[in-house]
């Protein structure tokens, strides 16, 4: 898992920057946290995730993102993925979120960062897009 938010994570985008930000407050709420206590962390991940791709799915629509189907893509597939881990920790079955958490999600967050979102960032300000909310 990610251990700390720092302002070299920040891609260069208000929007996305304060999303990436929420998303360490939100991966903290597991620390301790076990049984329907953690199932309820994951259910606030998943639903943390959903509102943050949809705001970045806006930008990249709204500014005409060239990438667009691309990064909506991860996007979609990152949710169906934890949308199918959440199910089965609510049916018991942790194994498959617990390993997200422990082991995909800090390197899958830095690539995407560091690759998706960066590019998207830089096209963001290049289209002279404030980065403020949609």
């Amino acid at each position: 898992m990610i251990l700390a938010w720092s302002d070299e994570l920040k891609v260069g985008n208000a929007v996305m920057d304060a999303d990436h930000e929420e998303l360490f407050h939100v991966l903290a709420r597991f620390e301790g946290a076990d049984g329907p206590a953690w199932v309820a962390a994951f259910e606030g991940l998943a639903q943390h995730l959903t509102e943050h791709f949809e705001r970045e799915n806006e930008l990249m629509r709204k500014h005409g993102f060239f990438a667009y189907h691309c990064h909506h893509g991860e996007h979609d597939s990152v949710l169906a993925e934890v949308g199918a881990m959440l199910a089965a920790a609510k049916a018991g079955d942790l194994v498959p979120a617990r390993t997200f958490i422990d082991d995909v999600i800090g390197p899958w967050f830095l690539n995407h960062r560091n690759t998706m979102d960066w590019v998207t960032a830089q096209f963001l300000k290049s289209a002279g897009a404030s980065g403020a909310a949609c």
